[in-house]
């Protein structure tokens, strides 16, 4: 696993497959809503707009508590997800991904804001956030 930190952004890159039929799961993480556009905390949501400019996947689906798009980057195939249940709340949407895809945790790329949350899987506390609670789960 690898972590990448830029500007206050924190990309956690689970080890990749090199398969070519494996599905690569992008996921930014934001708050649905105006008041939330445009603010740090949707990093993750503006990433995946990008993403989906730059490679013209449509992310327009309604599907697992969250907005989706599936294309190529490159030649691997993606789906490109922005929860809409919240920040607190997005370990939900991406288990129901996870489960429903049968995709490896090997084949995530989970982008949200913050250098200062916990990282790494061990020491787990109530001040741990739900989502990487979930995650920790899931290996």
């Amino acid at each position: 696993m690898g972590k990448l930190s830029t500007r206050g952004i924190v990309i956690i890159i689970f080890e990749r497959c090199n398969k070519l039929e494996d599905l690569f799961v992008v996921i930014g993480l934001g708050n649905p809503g105006k008041r939330f556009e445009n603010t740090r905390h949707n990093v993750g949501f503006d990433a995946i707009d990008r993403l989906s400019l730059k490679h013209k996947i449509a992310v327009t689906k309604v599907k697992h508590k969250a907005v989706i798009g599936d294309g190529f980057i490159g030649d691997k195939k993606v789906l490109l997800v922005k929860p809409q249940t919240f920040m607190n709340l997005s370990g939900e949407s991406v288990r129901e991904i996870i489960e429903w895809y049968k995709v490896s945790v090997k084949n995530i790329i989970i982008i949200y804001d913050d250098i200062d949350l916990f990282y790494g899987f061990s020491d787990l506390n109530d001040d741990t956030p739900p989502l990487l609670k979930l995650v920790n789960k899931l290996f």
